[in-house]
């Protein structure tokens, strides 16, 4: 009986994947996905701070045969799949939850095969900072969540992880991955040995994510049969809430269903 029980905490996990609306979970079918950056904006910070900061939050990612790749920069802003450049790019005219940071939003067929992402970070309620500055939020701290959104990562159980759902001004701990962060990649990947020393399972199958929600972070209608579908999304905040909601765009002849993937919020925790 004991032994039982230490086996089940051995292969117990905190992550989730994302799902689409058939059930199907998320991930990438090509293994170098590019990104480029746009660093126009009001949050005080050089080019050269966004670039590297952000080009280190996707490094983080770059566990095995997948990897997210710069282009440098680009002058796309906002969520557009039409324009074919997976942008990351800053609002000084923030229409969702002031407390959100940022919100990574993506397009996937019915099968779950991601084919676009985009994301915004918040530039008009909140202080940005590339240092771990006490009053600032970290960028690549931010952002190193993101992209774990990005490549199909839900939120984790895990306090320490990097896809916690939780964090607070002047925070770094989340640009370096948890052994949790690790596992969930292999997961959907299937090319690391995560930290118990074994392999994931593939990609588009097994266990169901959570579904969560957000306006401001989520989804929930059908997208057209033949064309990417919504997935179901969350938020980051301190402490956790989320909403529910996603639009839709077209192209090419398809409905495409616009869909948050995740979304970083905060909120001050009486100056800690």
């Amino acid at each position: 009986m004991s032994t039982l029980f230490l086996l089940a905490l051995g292969t117990a996990h905190a992550w989730e994947v994302k799902t689409n609306s058939s059930g199907e979970e998320l991930f990438w079918e090509e293994t170098n996905v590019e990104f480029a950056v746009n660093a126009d904006g009001s949050h005080g910070l050089s080019v050269t701070e966004v670039t590297e900061a952000l080009e280190n939050a996707a490094a983080s990612w770059n566990l095995g045969n997948f990897i997210f790749d710069s282009t440098g920069t680009t002058k796309a802003t906002g969520a557009d799949y039409s324009d074919e450049v997976h942008s990351i790019s800053f609002s000084d005219n923030w229409t969702e939850d002031p407390e959100i940071l940022a919100i990574t939003y993506t397009w996937s067929t019915a099968e779950g095969k991601i084919v676009h992402f985009d994301m915004e970070i918040n530039a008009e309620h909140h202080q940005w900072g590339v240092n771990g500055e006490a009053d600032k939020y970290d960028i690549q701290n931010a952002i190193t969540h993101e992209f774990g959104h990005a490549l199909g990562l839900n939120h984790s159980d895990e306090t320490a992880a990097t896809m916690a759902p939780s964090a607070i001004v002047g925070e770094i701990s989340k640009r370096d991955l948890h052994e949790d962060d690790v596992g969930g990649y292999n997961h959907i990947y299937d090319d690391v040995t995560d930290s118990s020393g074994s392999s994931g399972s593939t990609g588009s199958t097994g266990s169901t994510g959570s579904t969560g929600g957000g306006s401001a972070s989520g989804g929930g209608s059908t997208g057209a049969s033949n064309g990417p579908q919504p997935n179901n999304g969350g938020t980051y905040r301190v402490p956790l809430d989320s909403t529910s909601g996603c639009s839709s765009v077209s192209s090419a002849g398809y409905e495409w269903s616009l869909v948050l993937l995740g979304a970083f919020v905060l909120r001050r925790r009486n100056n800690r």
